[in-house]
């Protein structure tokens, strides 16, 4: 019995403290619980339900410095607001049904929903089924963001009931409808029924608004269209139309996932007694496919390239920094209410503008694209076997703008059959685009003409194996205005089937980006010219080929940084190669011999730039790139590492010495990086904003960066000094850029770059006020430019001429540990006698950051015995009368001409004999 009792007690111990257990864990989680709940009342927003479409409308607008507006970003280009009495039944229905079906029943919360979604939950392991109501979606979309985090749902439940305490159900919905995303840029049912039927939202049907109502779930997957690159098209795919965004071509193609969503809302509408079986059949079997349209609106002329760019940036880092997916990105910069304060300076911008609109007045830009053609006028590209980069308008199109396919180019098989074999049109999987055309204007200027995809779907016609397309009778007897065999025997394919830019982009282009390097701010950006052609593209984003500007940042800024200094020896001979090759070439084929560093780098020698990343290594050279923002840790940039491709990539001596990388560097980006030599050594990142605030004022991304050290301050001023002295001193079309005539009152420093066969020129550079980047080229590397890196160093200097118009004369500032001394120019040591002998006069003054002068005099300048009938070195049993003394500069390793294919330096005749002659 005592054993029983004592038995009795010890589990009665434990249940205690079982209970006791359960209990803390209770508290604990009533603790946190009420925690969130405490913490998630104190952070939720202001909320005011009256004015819940004005929340949904507030317009961001970008403001400069000052705070003076320079652009609203109108949220109605996206949304408009229409009243719940013009929004047809169906879609309230559709929507209900399908996202709330106890909308007009629950207070806000569904509780039975939200315990249906954790039971399939549990069961499927994983979210297969949410319980928000519409009304929380509401506050979601109005006053949150769609970031997964406990307090937000928190916060998303007590607006919701504020919300339903305020207004009606009609009124939470008519919001809701208003609020909602909807893909394709489309906010609010209304816009969504404009995007995808081109139509009013009270016109839609039943099927179309059950379509519609099914793209909430997912607008990025359940969308009735999707956009790819015309080579991503699949043959079997259903195209739509085609899209032109920011110059880029896509193809719509039709989403069968959407019908999928739209029979299971037709199948809801029907349980839930909205909609009869009757009518859910024949809305399914409305043809939605062909309803479908894709509009390509005109961009408003209300951005510059500046404020596009801005743009860009500002949605790049609400997804990087702030979490926003690129959707809520996208949505928050044009209805968030931000005030985005721009770094640009909208006088100067204005002022640049107007120089590339009438670039002209400045600069002869007239006949300066150069090309081949073939026998027919075409413009071809470069190579063995060259394909044509543009047709002649004639040989495209005829007189009525429609294209022509030459009677050689197709033929009609016995059943109707048109099969063409051109490179007129550009065959892809799922779509057929036609070729781009070119003409040239009365002032001798290329314009380029972009050409349309052809308006079909791919159950019109077939690609072959061999790549020709088939159009099929059926097609062609159905639609008969498609084409047609004329009296010539050519085929003609008519132009309401394609789109004609009929007034072309002028060629060659040019993009300008100025920043103020103390701050990183761009206070100016042009991205292109314009002359009746289209202001789309960006140029001053886009990477190019970058030639000789890459040899400051890829070569020798590294190197002064390593051991290197401006006086420093670099060998002007061949170079050869890992295959025994002689490369590169100078831009004159010549080998001056032995040069220093500045004279390198004011002469842009090929080989020396070579040779002195050989010398400080691959991976040295990147390391500084990587600090000067050219490469990024996480690969977002444009260059290529051998990690990302062990066969084609830029970890090489011409990509980093001369520029021949794999896509180049965008004018921005090398900008930025000469302003962290102009910024005394320290990087700051390139940025079109200073800060943004919300629509309360407070800042939710301040923008000020944090500088990189890439170099000490002593060190930039060396390179500044080398760039100053290319401007004043070096090559002629780098003497273009001064803007003023001496290049002392506001000095220059700078770089021009020219990549193979003029393709494209450059300059880069930077004075005490503002760094700079010009870019000149044509948009089809095929196509070469008739002038050098001058004409872009032409550009510079007008831009920058205007943009230091009124300011004060003013120097680099050299920083206290720089030194002035003698040096030997060949040797890069301190001067001896002999040096001071040599006919060249070698002996100069150099900058160099303390402790980096010479100290060591010069032993290479030597008196040696000559004999006088041989030129050779006189051996010690030579006579007097026999021998001369003649001063020589001993190369140390002595040059040995073998091993540089034979060719000897200018400067030879100053090395030593290699041959002794002995008088015996």
């Amino acid at each position: 019995m005592g054993a029983k009792l004592k038995r009795s007690a010890q589990n009665w111990s434990v249940k205690k403290k079982l209970i006791a257990s359960l209990i803390i864990i209770v508290l604990i989680i009533i603790f946190i619980f009420s925690f969130f709940i405490i913490n998630a009342i104190r952070t939720s927003p202001k909320v005011n339900p009256s004015n819940i479409l004005n929340e949904m409308n507030l317009n961001s607008v970008i403001l400069d410095e000052d705070g003076n507006l320079l652009e609203q970003l109108r949220s109605d280009e996206n949304r408009t607001i229409v009243q719940l009495n013009e929004i047809p039944k169906d879609l309230q229905d559709a929507i209900i049904a399908i996202e709330d079906q106890r909308f007009r029943s629950h207070s806000g919360l569904d509780f039975k929903g939200i315990g249906g979604a954790i039971i399939a939950n549990i069961k499927s392991r994983g979210i297969v089924r949410g319980a928000s109501t519409l009304t929380q979606q509401l506050a979601k979309n109005v006053y949150l963001t769609s970031e997964i985090k406990f307090d937000r749902k928190i916060k998303e439940a007590l607006i919701a009931r504020k919300l339903e305490k305020s207004l009606s159900k009609d009124q939470i919905l008519e919001a809701y409808l208003n609020s909602i995303y909807l893909g394709e840029g489309a906010y609010g049912v209304q816009e969504a029924a404009s995007t995808y039927f081109d139509k009013d939202v009270s016109e839609l049907s039943l099927g179309e608004s059950a379509l519609i109502a099914g793209i909430t779930k997912n607008p990025s997957s359940l969308v009735p269209y999707y956009l790819v690159k015309p080579e991503s098209v699949n043959q079997d795919s259903i195209v739509i139309g085609e899209k032109d965004i920011l110059g880029e071509k896509y193809t719509a193609v039709f989403n069968p996932q959407s019908l999928e969503r739209q029979k299971v809302i037709l199948d809801k509408m029907v349980e839930l007694g909205y909609i009869t079986s009757e009518e859910a059949s024949e809305a399914s079997n409305e043809n939605i496919e062909e309803k479908l349209v894709v509009k390509n609106e005109e961009k408003k002329d209300i951005s510059s390239y500046f404020s596009d760019y801005l743009k860009e940036s500002v949605i790049e880092d609400l997804i990087n920094e702030q979490g926003y997916t690129e959707e809520d990105a996208e949505r928050k910069l044009y209805t968030g209410g931000f005030k985005i304060y721009a770094t640009v300076d909208s006088d100067l911008q204005a002022e640049i503008e107007d120089i590339y609109d009438n670039l002209s007045n400045y600069i002869n830009m007239s006949s300066l694209s150069t090309w081949k053609n073939d026998e027919n006028n075409n413009i071809i590209s470069d190579g063995n076997n060259p394909g044509i980069v543009y047709y002649s308008k004639n040989n495209l199109l005829n007189s009525e703008d429609n294209v022509i396919i030459d009677s050689d180019e197709f033929k009609k098989n016995s059943n109707g059959d048109i099969v063409i074999d051109s490179q007129k049109l550009n065959i892809y999987s799922g779509a057929i685009d036609i070729n781009d055309y070119y003409t040239v204007d009365n002032m001798g200027n290329l314009l380029v003409h972009d050409m349309g995809r052809l308006s079909l779907s791919p159950e019109n016609y077939k690609i072959n194996e061999d790549g020709t397309v088939v159009f099929k009778s059926q097609f062609l007897n159905e639609h008969p205005d498609f084409g047609a065999i004329n009296d010539d025997g050519n085929f003609i394919i008519d132009k309401s089937y394609f789109s004609n830019d009929e007034d072309g982009i002028v060629q060659p282009q040019s993009a300008t980006v100025i920043i103020d390097q103390s701050t990183g701010y761009v206070k100016a950006m042009v991205g292109g010219r314009s002359n009746n052609g289209k202001k789309v593209v960006n140029r001053a984003t886009k990477p190019r080929q970058t030639g000789s500007i890459m040899k400051p940042i890829g070569a020798y800024l590294p190197a002064l940084d390593n051991g290197f200094t401006a006086a420093t020896p670099i060998d002007d001979v061949p170079f050869l190669n890992d295959k025994g090759e002689v490369w590169p070439n100078n831009y004159d084929f010549r080998s001056r011999g032995l040069m220093t560093l500045r004279e390198s780098v004011e002469q842009s020698i090929n080989t020396n730039a070579v040779k002195t990343v050989d010398q400080i290594g691959i991976k040295k050279s990147m390391s500084y790139l990587e600090k000067m923002g050219i490469i990024s840790k996480n690969g977002n940039d444009t260059f290529v590492t051998a990690k990302e491709d062990k066969k084609y990539n830029d970890e090489n001596l011409s990509a980093l010495a001369l520029g021949g990388l794999t896509h180049g560097i965008s004018p921005v980006k090398m900008t930025g990086a000469y302003a962290s030599i102009a910024n005394q050594g320290k990087y700051l990142k390139t940025t079109a904003y200073s800060k943004i605030e919300d629509h309360n004022g407070e800042i939710i991304m301040d923008n000020k960066a944090d500088p990189v050290k890439v170099v000490s301050p002593e060190t930039a001023y060396v390179m500044t000094d080398i760039l100053h002295t290319t401007v004043s001193n070096g090559l002629a079309i780098a003497q273009k850029a001064r803007i003023r005539g001496d290049n002392e009152t506001i000095p220059v420093a700078g770089k021009t770059g020219t990549t193979d066969q003029n393709a494209d020129v450059w300059f880069s550079g930077f004075t005490p006020y503002y760094t700079a980047s010009v870019w000149v080229g044509n948009d089809s590397m095929s196509i070469k430019l008739s002038r050098d890196s001058g004409l872009a160093a032409e550009i510079w200097s007008t831009v920058m001429k205007k943009a230091h118009e009124n300011l004060e004369p003013k120097q680099f500032e050299e920083p206290e540990n720089i030194v002035r001394a003698q040096v030997c120019t060949l040797s890069g040591k301190a001067p001896s006698r002999n040096c001071e002998l040599d006919p060249r006069n070698v002996v100069k003054e150099e900058i160099f950051a303390k402790g980096t002068e010479p100290e060591q005099p010069c032993e290479q300048h030597v008196y040696l015995r000559v004999h006088r009938r041989t030129n050779n070195l006189a051996g010690p049993s030579c006579p007097s009368y026999l021998t001369f003394s003649k001063l020589f500069f001993k190369r140390e390793p002595a040059y040995d001409p073998s091993k540089h294919n034979n060719v000897l330096p200018e400067d030879h005749e100053y090395d030593p004999p290699l041959q002794t002659t002995n008088c015996n």
